[in-house]
């Protein structure tokens, strides 16, 4: 049988557990959302790439791709930070410092993503048949 002691003590790291493991998969679900959706931006303008016919939609095409490769490309990243952050969380290692860093690396993350979603959208508009043909293409 267990002290009143002892059962709080299992309660309290019961909990932090419990915290730490929602804190990784609510942390993790923005970051698969952003990967997955830009993983869907590079198909919607592999469906688009056909009618690139100027400098502009070629260059708003180029973007736009640049953007959503990179946004992908620091997910990744942050993916492997976050396994640093929880492995020095463990150790009782400080944290504050891998925690900005991630958190500055998931904003621009993000913030590649919408500027790509922006371009895409610019560019499905432009490519628009009615605007395709009254711009000249």
């Amino acid at each position: 049988m267990l002290t009143q002691e002892e059962e709080s003590q299992q309660k309290e790291i019961l909990w932090y557990q419990t915290t730490v493991d929602k804190w990784y998969q609510n942390r993790m679900e923005g970051d698969k959302q952003v990967l997955t959706l830009s993983g869907l931006g590079i198909g919607l303008l592999m469906t688009l790439n056909d009618d690139l016919t100027n400098k502009f939609s070629i260059t708003l095409w180029i973007g736009a791709a640049i953007c959503y490769f990179l946004a992908m490309f620091l997910i990744l990243v942050i993916y492997k930070k976050n396994a640093d952050y929880l492995l020095a969380l463990i150790k009782n290692a400080d944290v504050k410092m891998l925690g900005k860093a991630i958190g500055s690396l998931t904003k621009i993350a993000f913030g590649l993503f919408l500027f790509g979603a922006f371009l895409t959208i610019i560019l499905a508009i432009k490519e628009l048949p009615i605007f395709a043909s009254a711009g000249g293409g």
